[in-house]
């Protein structure tokens, strides 16, 4: 998928939709957008990248976390045993539930796994307060990064994104392998009390 064409092309649009759908690690519409704002010839504002972007981001996670707020968590639960998955998404509850704030805004830095954050809030009836504030702040705290870093880059980072898909994704898996030896730690303490 050539990025760089479709956010030339379609601008702020394209960053928002972008942000919505893909931001399974990196935000790579709005980093892209931010590195051809870098450049004055495609007439982009990093200001204006960075709204549409968390305006993205936020439309999705709210989507993501009322839909699933609906799905009864008996339901969820009978799936998970069926694949065995079940012990993991306990400790993701435990977290979820005792340490709100830092899961749900800082759980979108884990490639892949962040993704899955807020619909786990939802089904896991997080109060919408807690999950109103961790994931706009969160949010914020993640575009302002990723927008900024590639700002400074500028143009250089678009040949970047395009070789790290690949170890994004390997990044995420081992991520999230040391996330649950963590979680299945820390919940094994919790269980012997």
């Amino acid at each position: 998928m050539d990025y760089v064409r479709i956010i030339a092309d379609y601008g702020y649009a394209a960053v928002f939709a972008g942000s919505f759908i893909d931001h399974f690690g990196l935000p790579v519409y709005a980093m892209i957008g931010a590195g051809l704002a870098a450049n004055p010839e495609f007439n982009l504002s990093p200001v204006l990248i960075f709204f549409y972007s968390l305006a993205g981001g936020l439309a999705s996670d709210f989507i993501y976390y009322f839909a699933a707020k609906k799905i009864p968590e008996q339901y969820f639960n009978n799936r998970l045993n069926k694949i065995r998955f079940q012990a993991f998404f306990n400790h993701i509850r435990f977290l979820l539930i005792n340490k709100t704030f830092i899961i749900i805004a800082f759980g979108r830095f884990i490639a892949i796994a962040g993704r899955l954050i807020a619909p786990l809030a939802g089904l896991y009836k997080i109060p919408f307060k807690k999950f109103f504030l961790s994931t706009v702040i969160g949010n914020i705290i993640y575009f302002i990064i990723y927008i900024y870093a590639s700002f400074i880059v500028g143009r250089n980072i678009i040949d970047g994104i395009q070789k790290a898909k690949i170890w994004q994704f390997v990044a995420g898996l081992l991520i999230l392998v040391v996330v649950f030896f963590i979680t299945n730690k820390i919940s094994g303490k919790y269980k012997s009390r």
